[in-house]
């Protein structure tokens, strides 16, 4: 666009218009281009999220985090059950892929932006209600506690 403004100006020029002519088109220029910058959003953190929330999507792409960094995951199995219980839909097991390749280790878990695991130990009450099984990539047979507790994931699914 910059090439194309200059070459307007420099045929204005060319052509007899003058030097007046020039700076009323360079005058005019700036002024939409500023017009232009005013009108267009400001880019802030809030509109950036999305790494780092959790979705259901059935065409997911597969992340590749290098480093650390804080991501959300996609769900990549979901189910309720009463685990024999006898009262339905009592536990809600999710297998959530955080990455499409092998990685070194978890550090931290969030619920709702609160933090409820911190390099091993759950804080406050959650452990009573939550059990994380995690997995860096390479395990080559399924999690024995999914397997034990979920009516459909078995032990050739991983």
């Amino acid at each position: 666009m910059a090439v194309t403004v200059l070459a307007a100006i420099a045929q204005t020029v060319i052509q007899g218009g003058g030097w007046a002519m020039f700076f009323k088109t360079l005058a005019v220029t700036a002024g939409l281009s500023a017009v232009s910058r005013a009108l267009t959003p400001k880019v802030n953190g809030s509109m950036l999220k999305g790494t780092n929330v959790t979705s259901r999507e059935p065409a997911a792409s597969r992340k590749i985090v290098y480093g650390r960094s804080r991501v959300g995951g996609t769900v990549v199995y979901i189910e309720t059950n009463d685990n024999g219980s006898g009262s339905a839909n009592e536990y809600l097991h999710l297998v959530i892929a955080l990455a499409g390749h092998e990685i070194d280790a978890y550090e931290e878990v969030y619920f709702n932006e609160k933090k409820i695991w911190d390099n091993g130990n759950y804080l406050l009450t959650w452990g009573d209600y939550v059990h994380i099984g995690f997995h860096k990539g390479d395990q080559t047979t399924a999690d024995a506690d999914l397997v034990a507790s979920s009516n459909k994931w078995t032990s050739t699914t991983y």
